[in-house]
């Protein structure tokens, strides 16, 4: 059986070569021998687009192997000259394909208790430095958050009410917000208090003028029934609501700050009579 040869023109030195058509890489050869491969191949690629592509685009060398139709020892090898430092494989950018791909694997993933544990004590204390922050920032820049333009279905909405209501609620007090204000507790009361706190928050200084709203009155211990001058204090609506958390530590915040204060006399109400 005769041998079928191919023949081809070596783009280096422009002479015709011939080899079997069943040679290994025949269709991708371009050079007659390796002394014209290793001339031409410099003169072929740019090493100043390469070390552009690796490190201003982020390019692996294995896709920029493929746009320059060399093999990525090539591309090893320019990086080496170039005296660039090849990246390890977990410092590449992730895609979003390689996203797509991580989260189809993690799906219906259960950690034990064990792993959740490690992944806990790991990130305790971990502080993120400006840089971090402000790039995270500027990430989101633009990006929809996860439920836009999503809504869960009746059912659902009913489960997530009835896990979260009455005594299933982390803030459950017993049903004492169903519980109304006392009658002392009029116009009257609140604008003394008021103008006792010379009409400023008592907890950040801003005035009434500046909330262009009258200044709530808030109850020290929590008690709507109890209106002694002393358990009342004027609050902008925004530390109003604040001190509605830790109730405990503001409890005991203002009543130390009131044994420091002189006694206080409201017009017709003194020596803290009740109202």
């Amino acid at each position: 059986m005769s041998e079928i040869l191919e023949s081809k023109i070596c783009l280096q030195c422009g002479e015709e070569f011939f080899r079997h058509c069943s040679y290994p890489c025949w269709r991708a050869q371009k050079y007659c021998s390796r002394r014209c491969f290793k001339i031409g191949i410099r003169i072929d690629i740019d090493e100043n687009e390469v070390v552009y592509l690796y490190i201003r685009e982020q390019m692996s060398t294995t896709k920029i192997a493929n746009i320059m139709v060399v093999s990525p020892m090539t591309i090893h090898r320019i990086l080496k000259r170039q005296g660039i430092e090849r990246r390890k494989c977990w410092e590449y950018p992730i895609t979003a394909k390689t996203r797509r791909k991580i989260s189809q694997a993690n799906k219906g993933r259960i950690l034990s208790k064990e792993t959740k544990e490690k992944i806990r004590l790991r990130a305790l204390g971990r502080v993120f430095s400006l840089e971090h922050k402000e790039s995270l920032s500027t990430a989101h820049i633009g990006n929809d958050g996860y439920w836009t333009g999503k809504h869960r279905n009746p059912e659902t909405k009913e489960k997530i009410r009835r896990a979260i209501s009455g005594e299933n609620h982390p803030h459950w007090r017993g049903g004492i917000s169903n519980n109304k204000y006392s009658i002392k507790f009029n116009k009257e009361i609140k604008e003394l208090i008021r103008k006792r706190d010379n009409y400023t928050c008592q907890l950040c200084g801003v005035s009434e003028c500046e909330c262009l709203n009258k200044l709530p009155i808030h109850h020290i211990d929590y008690n709507k029934q109890n209106c002694l001058p002393s358990n009342l204090l004027s609050l902008c609506g925004s530390c109003n609501s604040k001190v509605n958390w830790q109730r405990k530590k503001w409890t005991k915040y203002f009543r130390n700050r009131n044994l420091l204060q002189p006694p206080l006399v409201l017009g017709k109400i003194k020596n803290d009579s009740p109202v």
